[in-house]
């Protein structure tokens, strides 16, 4: 079956139908890579976020461009794979800019799917108890410093708002920082203030300042 013949919520495995029919020295050099990329998932996971958005978008304009030559050269045929070839691009280039847009991506193609991304909640189990485990509810020897970019789509910036009354109530000496339009790694670069007023907090703090606090 091509990719042109799958439903529309399987066109993204098209590289997958092609590596099928790939001689074995290709599938050999597609193992080998795949073994660098579950090494990139230890050491590097960022790497890894982005080698994961190349297949999808490369995905996408290899069933487009399969859809085009299947329907041949018709006044409409450009309607079939066209917006699988654009949209493939579009994911290609503005994953490479902002990791962000992954997690909105694999949602999209989750629901396609009609699947939850994941099988279980994350609330209950192994994974459960680990996520509790890492919620910092104090008691804190030292005060904090707390920088959140309001467009974050990874860690939601309303959930900062949230914490920080739960961690003042608790006696947290805390500052909050607001970097307005910064997603989750945008707020790590410039134009983004959050490096600079990083370092010139905690050089105020080993200079025996007094933390201001936003509590």
């Amino acid at each position: 079956m091509s990719p042109t013949a799958r439903p529309l919520r399987e066109r993204w495995r098209a590289v997958p139908w092609l590596v099928t029919r790939a001689p074995r020295w290709a599938r050999a050099v597609l193992g080998v890579a795949l073994l660098a990329l579950g090494l990139f998932l230890v050491v590097r996971p960022l790497t890894a976020v982005s080698v994961l958005g190349l297949y999808v978008g490369l995905s996408a304009m290899v069933s487009g461009v399969a859809d085009l030559l299947d329907r041949g050269s018709g006044r409409w045929s450009w309607l079939g794979g066209a917006p699988w070839v654009v949209g493939g691009l579009l994911v290609t280039v503005w994953l490479g800019r902002d990791v962000d847009l992954l997690a909105t991506v694999l949602t999209g193609l989750a629901v396609a799917r009609d699947q939850p991304i994941l099988r279980t909640s994350p609330t209950v189990g192994v994974i459960g108890d680990r996520l509790r485990e890492n919620v910092p509810t104090g008691p804190w020897r030292a005060p904090l410093f707390v920088g959140h970019g309001t467009a974050d789509s990874i860690v939601p910036y309303r959930l900062t708002r949230e914490y920080v009354p739960l961690a003042c109530a608790a006696g947290a000496t805390l500052e909050l920082r607001s970097y307005e339009g910064a997603s989750h790694l945008d707020v790590l670069q410039p134009p983004s203030g959050l490096p600079h007023d990083l370092v010139a907090w905690t050089g105020a703090r080993l200079a025996g300042e007094d933390a201001p606090t936003s509590c």
